[in-house]
């Protein structure tokens, strides 16, 4: 414990599951001698048994002053309190980036005041990423930091490819807490009137609220480099915190800055919006091929006759293959088929296609977007080496003969089961009926062979008068 002679706060490990992030706590506390830093007094052995708990331990000199949880109602209204506060917390982080350590645990509770002053301790590196080191000692999966102050991108848990701007996000997080006097903001929402309130008084208030948008923020909108946090924070830091004395009207320009703060809230705000969309087709996409595929899989075993027919169910790419008919304003983009052969070196395969597609619909102006997908059927007859036979792949369409009752033939147009992407799985049952009424058709299609396709050609051509 060297020449320290004050109180001192030992932490103890119990859980053995925890033994790797002792060890990484104490590695990276020993690589970080830093002011704005907890210092490491001792600890117990590395090489420990993880079961062997009385053996893990640290010894910290004690915060006096508590952390910054608790103290934070003295720093509501005092902006440059909070800034002293922030610089160090930065310089501490930086510090931790510049050895290749990402804390990842940046919230009120890891910040202490060794004293009853403004100065602070950056502590808890327990579940830090050690970027130098290969393994990691958190399980996939796993979801680390504080859920209100943790960077988007950390919450599905056990990320590789964290970066430094992870902690800039908590800092931003840890600022606004400080500025409001404990109020934590969930998320990106700086920009919401309830909590951008704080910032109305413009001034130095607003270049806050601006740094803050860029640091509590998705990427790529983020902040990258904790010294440019720095460099911003003390460039705020230095200013008067009262207006100059010059006749420049500083409430125009803050009136400028907060409308080019808005419009970029919006552009991130579509940008987010967006994510969320595609997410969300991305989900249904799945979900609906899934479930045509299942549909498929289950016919396909019911039609397998061992020795005599050959019926399979997997995925096929419709983009690029030339299909006979017409269609428009879609687009296919994967999809499922069935297929059926009979058994025998020479017998062509014959193929019902159930191709996904996503319609671009521009929704009137004040109306929600529309997302229609849907599934159209194609027939195609392949070689038996899988090469498709000429002028074979076509639409199919279906006309109704009765309640239930259709009847499928090659056409110029698909039939189509579509919907809008809200409306599912409302409409998971109406797609399941629309996939069997195809397959107790396809008896009849593959029936139909070479020659429907020849028929359908020749009752397309023009006609000479």
């Amino acid at each position: 414990m060297g020449q320290y002679q004050g109180p001192c706060a030992l932490k103890r490990v119990f859980n053995a599951e925890r033994h790797e992030r002792f060890r990484d706590e104490v590695e990276a506390i020993k690589i970080l001698s830093h002011p704005n830093i907890v210092p490491l007094l001792d600890h117990s052995a590395l090489d420990a048994v993880p079961g062997d708990d009385a053996r893990q331990y640290l010894v910290m000199p004690c915060a006096k002053g508590g952390n910054l949880a608790k103290a934070v109602g003295r720093y509501r209204g005092r902006l440059d309190d909070v800034l002293t506060v922030a610089i160090q917390i930065a310089h501490g982080l930086q510090a931790a980036h510049a050895a290749r350590i990402i804390h990842r645990d940046v919230k009120p509770e890891n910040i202490l005041f060794p004293g009853e002053g403004h100065a602070i301790w950056v502590a808890d590196f327990g579940i830090c990423l050690i970027q130098a080191r290969e393994q990691r000692n958190t399980r996939d999966g796993e979801v680390v930091g504080p859920a209100v102050f943790m960077a988007p991108e950390l919450e599905d848990g056990g990320q590789l490819a964290v970066t430094p701007d992870a902690d800039i996000y908590s800092l931003g997080k840890v600022i606004y807490y400080m500025i409001t006097g404990g109020v934590r903001m969930p998320r990106e929402r700086l920009h919401e009137e309830a909590y951008a309130a704080p910032f109305a008084a413009g001034g130095r208030l607003l270049r806050i609220k601006i740094l803050l948008s860029q640091m509590i923020c998705a990427r790529p909108y983020r902040i990258q480099t904790m010294p440019e946090v720095i460099r911003r924070l003390e460039s705020i830091a230095a200013e008067a915190a009262s207006e100059p004395p010059h006749a420049f009207n500083t409430a125009a320009i803050d009136r400028l800055k907060q409308a080019a703060l808005a419009d970029r809230s919006r552009v991130q705000d579509q940008a987010d919006e967006e994510k969320r969309r595609q997410a969300w087709f991305n989900d249904v996409h799945m979900d609906i091929l899934a479930l045509v595929h299942g549909e498929l899989a289950a016919h396909a075993a019911r039609l397998t006759e061992p020795g005599l027919i050959k019926s399979g169910a997997q995925p096929f790419n419709p983009r690029g293959a030339t299909v006979m008919g017409r269609v428009s304003k879609s687009q296919a983009l994967d999809g499922h088929e069935i297929t059926f052969q009979h058994e025998g070196a020479h017998e062509r395969i014959t193929a019902l296609q159930f191709a996904f597609y996503r319609k671009a619909i521009v929704a009137p102006a004040g109306q929600p977007p529309k997302e229609p997908v849907g599934i159209w059927l194609t027939l195609q007859i392949r070689e038996p080496d899988n090469r498709p036979v000429q002028r074979c792949h076509a639409f199919v369409n279906r006309t109704q003969q009765g309640r239930g009752r259709f009847a499928y033939a090659i056409a110029n147009e698909p039939a189509r089961f579509e919907l809008n992407i809200s409306e599912w799985p409302d409409k998971a049952d109406d797609l399941r009926a629309f996939v069997q009424n195809a397959l107790e058709a396809f008896p009849e299609l593959i029936r139909g062979g070479l020659q429907q396709f020849v028929m359908f050609e020749f009752n397309n051509k023009p006609r000479r008068r």
